[in-house]
């Protein structure tokens, strides 16, 4: 009798443990493991890259960026002959947009010039001058024979829910007073200065657009300027990186972030963060002085920055109000410039690009991964060279989205190539 219920005893055991590991490998089974992405690195060979556009009679496109939608990619950047007008007889730019395959492959035969002077006087943003004053109203400048002297700049995309966002920010003469501001003169030599930032959006994968709206930033009251990734909170709030002028730090760009929240088809701007802390004090600015262009991205409910030019990585874990450095090495003597930053969704890990000055007064572009939930350290010496600059001047501008194909797709400008152009780097998906 005894050794009949030790036997069922035993037989009950191994049933239990059957039986656990059935769940365990069912469980197994529908629980895919995670996934990481590594670069699959070689020796930057650009030979093979697509070009976008390129350009014509000395116009190029300058400061491009690119975004995904439903029908493909979009990519939009500045036009014009110069890097900037600075002053009165210098030409004026536009913004331009053309489209592409979800592959970034092929691109459409002609751009379309998107922001330009009839969009900036069709929605209120026109500016003219004559020999005496400025002028607010098309009809009084062409009766005064005034010029035109405002431009719209540096466009950049996000994507908030089933909306693309756009943003750009005017260039003007720091003497205008447009819009009843006052605006930092930051050369005896110059007419053009920093102007405003306006945002807009799409529900339709970019056909068309709302009107633009001035992104409200009381702080940088002398001029506010935008170029980098917005952090998108939910499907109707984000933060804005904006950087510019204040008028108690007017020889010193400061910055600014900005949350805004689209109700009912309108920008409500709710708070504005323009401090942070050094050694337990507050000090001016959002940022260290002398950061200007941010970039942030969202990964579960904390932000990661990424600032030009001191490479400095940020986290914040109460939505943009206050930041804390993450660990960095390499970051010595390390100049970096437009950083760009996505999350790759499947593998939770952030996809870094950015450009650094070389040896022959050019930039190489820059791409790297970092896992915020394994990484403790942003290692700036396991970065990877994808764009090498072979003819020193104007160009880069990277931003890199992740492509369905385990691919990463960057675009950037290179004016000595008079291109506009993407670069692909394959990645080794590792389980």
């Amino acid at each position: 009798m005894y050794l009949q219920r030790r036997k069922q005893i035993y037989v009950f055991i191994i049933l239990i443990m059957l039986f656990i590991t059935c769940i365990i490998v069912v469980s197994n089974e529908k629980t895919p493991k995670a996934i990481t992405y590594y670069i699959q690195q070689k020796q930057p060979d650009n030979s093979e890259d697509i070009i976008i556009d390129k350009s014509v009679n000395e116009y190029a496109g300058r400061f491009p960026d690119i975004v995904q939608t439903d029908n493909g990619l979009i990519a939009a950047y500045y036009w014009n002959n110069m890097h900037a007008p600075y002053n009165l007889t210098d030409s004026l730019g536009s913004i331009r947009i053309i489209r592409g395959t979800s592959d970034g492959k092929q691109w459409d035969s002609e751009s379309v010039d998107f922001i330009n002077k009839q969009f900036l006087i069709s929605n209120g943003l026109g500016l003219w001058k004559d020999e005496e004053k400025f002028y607010y109203s098309q009809d009084e400048a062409i009766a005064n024979n005034a010029e035109f002297c405002i431009e719209a700049r540096d466009p950049n995309f996000a994507v908030m829910g089933d909306k693309i966002l756009f943003t750009f920010f005017t260039r003007l003469p720091w003497d205008s007073g447009f819009g009843g501001n006052t605006y930092y003169k930051y050369s005896e030599d110059y007419d053009y200065t920093y102007g405003r930032t306006y945002i807009m959006y799409s529900e339709d994968n970019g056909n068309t657009w709302s009107s633009p709206v001035e992104v409200e930033c009381g702080y940088l009251d002398r001029g506010c300027a935008k170029r980098g990734n917005i952090a998108v909170l939910d499907e109707n709030t984000i933060l804005i990186p904006c950087y510019g002028y204040n008028h108690d730090l007017e020889d010193t760009f400061t910055t600014a972030n900005i949350r805004a929240v689209l109700k009912e088809g309108e920008w409500k701007f709710e708070e504005e963060y323009s401090t942070h802390q050094e050694q337990g004090i507050t000090v001016n600015g959002a940022f260290e002085a002398e950061v200007t262009e941010v970039s942030f991205v969202t990964v579960g409910k904390r932000f990661y920055a990424l600032c030009r030019s001191n490479g400095d990585v940020l986290v914040s874990d109460d939505s943009g109000k206050s930041w804390g450095k993450v660990e960095t090495k390499g970051v010595e003597n390390l100049i970096l410039h437009q950083p760009s930053l996505q999350m790759i969704s499947e593998s939770k890990q952030i996809l870094a690009s950015w450009a650094e000055p070389n040896g022959i007064g050019g930039r190489d572009i820059y791409l790297y991964l970092f896992n915020p939930n394994k990484d403790k350290i942003w290692n700036y010496y396991d970065k990877y060279c994808i764009y090498k600059n072979e003819n020193a001047g104007d160009m880069a501008d990277p931003t890199s989205i992740f492509l369905s194909d385990n691919s990463v797709l960057t675009i950037y400008y290179d004016v000595q190539k008079g291109i506009v152009g993407c670069t692909k780097t394959n990645l080794i998906e590792n389980r």
